[in-house]
């Protein structure tokens, strides 16, 4: 359930972390899980979908929260906003770092890729600020650029 205290709490660490780390530490962690073979980069690219879709109860649902109405009504949005593009960025640097054009792409290439549309498709169809969607079509546009229009076309 999306509105599960726990995980929501959870992933708001995990979302928090990305958007406070180095750039180049997350660079490394994606790097070390794309090539490593106990933990695979899709299933990370599916947490980040769980985060998009559970962040997104932020507005859908009704809110049971401390904050008077008129504050949770201003915060609600700016956190989905923000924890949008935070997953947009982390999204690109796992394009960046694990996308590699081949001739024949293999199964791990194309559960990633996949994983990729769905979470930035996902983004782009809820109602955010044209920063959001930038992002969003941005990284849209990288992943069609590193995978190729052969495996767009067998994704869609």
């Amino acid at each position: 359930e999306s509105t599960h205290k726990v995980r929501s709490l959870w992933l708001m660490c995990l979302t928090y972390v990305l958007q406070e780390a180095p750039e180049n530490l997350i660079r490394e962690a994606v790097s070390f899980y794309s090539n490593s073979r106990e933990v695979q980069i899709h299933r990370f690219v599916r947490l980040l979908r769980l985060s998009s879709s559970t962040f997104q109860s932020f507005i859908d649902q009704p809110r049971y929260c401390m904050f008077p109405s008129e504050i949770d009504s201003k915060i609600s949005p700016w956190l989905l906003q923000e924890s949008f593009n935070t997953i947009c960025a982390t999204i690109i640097v796992v394009v960046e770092e694990c996308a590699s054009p081949v001739s024949t792409p293999s199964t791990d290439q194309n559960k990633l890729f996949q994983g990729v549309l769905d979470l930035l498709l996902h983004i782009l169809t809820t109602p955010q600020s044209s920063v959001t969607h930038l992002r969003a079509i941005g990284g849209a546009m990288q992943a069609l650029e590193r995978f190729g229009a052969a495996m767009f076309l067998q994704a869609t």
